[in-house]
C-alpha cells in the first residue's frame, strides 16, 4: 500500500502534467478533444493526490 501511495502522490501527477504540457505545446490543443483531455488530466491529478494521501493518513 505504501508503494502505491507513493506512486500515485509523485508519479502519476508528474505524468499527467508532462501529458498536459505535451498537449498545450501543440496544434492539438485547439481541438475539443485536446481540451478535454486536459481537464480530463488536471482532474486525475487532483483525485490521484486526494488518493494518495488517504492511503498514507491509514498507515
Amino acid at each position: 500500500m505504501q508503494f502505491f501511495g507513493a506512486f500515485t502522490l509523485l508519479v502519476l501527477p508528474l505524468f499527467l502534467v508532462l501529458c498536459i504540457r505535451m498537449i498545450q505545446q501543440s496544434t492539438f490543443k485547439d481541438t475539443f478533444i485536446g481540451k478535454l483531455l486536459i481537464v480530463f488530466f488536471y482532474i486525475n491529478i487532483f483525485l490521484a493526490i486526494a488518493v494518495a494521501l488517504y492511503l498514507i493518513s491509514l498507515v
